[in-house]
């Protein structure tokens, strides 16, 4: 999922505008996509929670791609659509271990599975998992994965799902241009 605001939409034909304004709109919109970022990140902290370091830029789940320049006046915010392993969200559970697994998606409302336990993967990562009884089915869950004998994987929601389902667009966008708007004066006065 990709963020867009049309903060430069006012300037009309963007190749109109002096080098001086393209330099402080790169600078504006660089520094505004950050802004915004952390403004997502804190509001998407509150509704899922995603554990610590989790949405960091260098992970590549919530992060800037590209970069702004005066030639290219375009820079995106993008969340990454994958589900997150239900593992993330899991709380003291211990790899092997039968019993079941506190789990806490929305942060403060912890729920117990009883019949999760978790695993390792191929690739060395932890998993949550959950073999069905004969019969049952993974009907009510779209965020699973079969891997084999009744065994599934389970996940959460992905940074991209977060962001459709809690957060308001509309305001995000109308606080990002106020920011842009904001920013680029303020780089506009320094180039005076």
């Amino acid at each position: 999922m990709e963020f867009a605001s049309k903060g430069l939409a006012s300037f009309g034909d963007t190749r109109a505008i002096s080098d001086q304004m393209r330099r402080a709109a790169a600078q504006a919109l660089n520094s505004t996509v950050q802004k915004t970022r952390a403004t997502v990140v804190d509001r998407l902290g509150r509704e899922i929670a995603f554990p610590a370091g989790y949405l960091d830029p260098a992970g590549g789940r919530l992060g800037v791609q590209g970069t702004a320049s005066p030639e290219v006046l375009e820079v995106r915010l993008r969340a990454r659509g994958r589900a997150t392993s239900l593992a993330r969200f899991a709380s003291g559970a211990v790899v092997g271990k039968r019993g079941g697994v506190n789990v806490e998606v929305k942060p403060g409302k912890t729920v117990r599975m009883p019949r999760a336990f978790v695993i390792r993967l191929n690739n060395g990562n932890l998993g949550l998992a959950m073999r069905l009884r004969p019969g049952e089915s993974m009907q009510r869950s779209r965020a699973a994965q079969q891997m084999r004998n009744g065994l599934w994987l389970l996940y959460g929601p992905s940074v991209a799902q977060g962001f459709a389902q809690h957060l308001d667009k509309g305001k995000l966008i109308e606080e990002t241009g106020a920011t842009m708007e904001a920013e680029f004066s303020r780089y506009m006065r320094v180039a005076v």
